[in-house]
């Protein structure tokens, strides 16, 4: 019996030092001075980027600031830095401006890495967490704001008198609900039939009196979505005036641009209507005469040294994915983009002047009109320059579905029309920070 016993306990402890063995295996390992560089860095960022930068990072979409961290070399997550920079604006507010921290805690486990200081703010002093991943990126950081016993106890007295007149207006509310029982057949039945006259309403039928314009919506001057969130721009100023003059409803449908041809062909909507280049595509739609010029030109940082094609050679250059400017790399000016380090393709322009700014590339090939838009937008706009020389030009006109000659025609008069009383340049002045009024050629030029 003893040496079962004995057995017993020796399984026992076996079994422990294998379990403490495969704990220990399982700590998540790290460098800890690369943590502590990233870290620190993170704390200098928070502290000293403006509100236009925050708002700049916030406004990217998650692809798009994982690509740029990845570029950067920093090893957070996009949800992780933008969490970052929320935290620290929120402990600001509640803590004071910031002075200084101490020295980095590092608490391990096997799926995260927690790193803490304490910190000193203005106001009150806090502690700082960073959380690391399995893959060692930043997932979050909180700033925890110090508080004394005494704010503590007020703090809790305060939401005690709150919960206390939430509970009351909660027993309002259910005895008024309980009131109302007996009008809920009527209020049904309203209800229902409301929902069908909704429905009716909200539907956009595509007839006789409505255009339905489809157009990117991120392709300024042409169309785009301003600060107050509507849709302007060039294009659908021109499509609002054609519409006015023929009582018809003007309907702006942006849409994604790689599904521009199943849009149409589905009469979803009944033109593409947004800086559309015909040059190429002449027997895919029924097109209208055109009426912009349109030329692809490059731009630099005014400090890159860049004066001509000649100085592109070596060079990173961007461009967007299925853009006229991009064409024209891939066809007649193959031969210039063949001296480029690299042509990279992005979803759209925001994300390559963003690049362009921080170094990751060296020049953007682009519409003349959005050009001007992105550098006037800029916070510095002497900071870019646009090259004297062109790399092609082209011509806007509005695309119809193959064979919709009967509203290609319409529309057409109704140009014709405006470019006659000059309703046309009207507009396009409206625009002339952006070069349009020099590009329009409608009346000038013939299909």
């Amino acid at each position: 019996m003893k040496k079962k016993i004995s057995l017993i306990i020796c399984m026992l402890v076996a079994v422990l030092c294998f379990t403490g063995c495969s704990n220990s295996g399982n700590e998540l390992k790290y460098d800890k001075s690369s943590i502590k560089e990233s870290t620190e860095f993170l704390i200098n960022y928070c502290q000293s980027a403006d509100d236009a930068t925050i708002q700049q990072w916030e406004d990217m979409d998650d692809f798009n600031l994982e690509y740029q961290l990845m570029q950067s070399g920093l090893p957070y997550t996009a949800d992780g830095f933008t969490s970052a920079l929320e935290s620290w604006q929120s402990g600001i507010k509640e803590c004071g401006a910031y002075v200084s921290h101490g020295d980095f805690k590092y608490e391990t486990s096997k799926d995260e890495l927690k790193v803490t200081t304490a910190a000193k703010f203005k106001d009150r002093d806090a502690t700082l967490t960073f959380v690391y991943n399995q893959k060692l990126k930043l997932e979050s950081m909180t700033v925890d704001g110090k508080y004394s016993m005494g704010e503590v106890l007020e703090k809790a007295g305060l939401n005690t008198v709150l919960g206390m007149g939430t509970v009351f207006v909660v027993l309002i509310f259910i005895s008024l609900i309980i009131s109302l029982f007996r009008f809920i057949p009527a209020l049904e039945e309203a209800w229902k039939n409301r929902g069908k006259k909704s429905a009716k309403e909200s539907k956009v039928e595509n007839d006789d009196d409505t255009l339905i314009v489809g157009f990117d919506a991120s392709f300024p001057p042409y169309g785009y979505k301003d600060d107050s969130g509507e849709y302007v721009g060039f294009d659908l100023d021109l499509a609002q005036e054609v519409c006015d003059r023929n009582d018809w409803k003007l309907v702006k449908q942006p849409i994604d641009w790689d599904s521009k041809d199943a849009e149409l062909n589905s009469e979803t909507i009944d033109c593409i209507w947004n800086g559309f280049t015909m040059n190429g595509r002449e027997d895919d739609y029924t097109w209208s005469d055109p009426y912009i010029d349109n030329k692809q030109v490059v731009v630099v940082r005014s400090d890159s040294g860049i004066d001509d094609f000649s100085g592109l050679k070596g060079k990173h250059v961007e461009v967007q994915t299925d853009s006229s400017a991009l064409a024209a790399l891939e066809g007649d000016q193959k031969d210039l983009a063949a001296t480029f380090a690299d042509l990279n393709q992005v979803a759209e322009y925001n994300t390559a002047f963003m690049d362009l700014e921080s170094g990751a590339c060296d020049a953007i090939a682009m519409d003349i009109g959005v050009a001007n838009y992105q550098v006037n937008s800029r916070k510095n706009p002497d900071d870019y320059k646009i090259l004297d020389k062109e790399i092609s030009s082209e011509q806007y006109a509005v695309g119809f579905k193959k064979g919709n000659t009967e509203l290609k025609d319409k529309v057409q008069k109704t140009l014709d029309e405006m470019a006659e009383d000059g309703t046309v340049d009207k507009i396009a002045e409206k625009y002339a920070d952006y070069g349009v009024p020099g590009a329009l050629c409608i009346g000038k030029n013939s299909k």
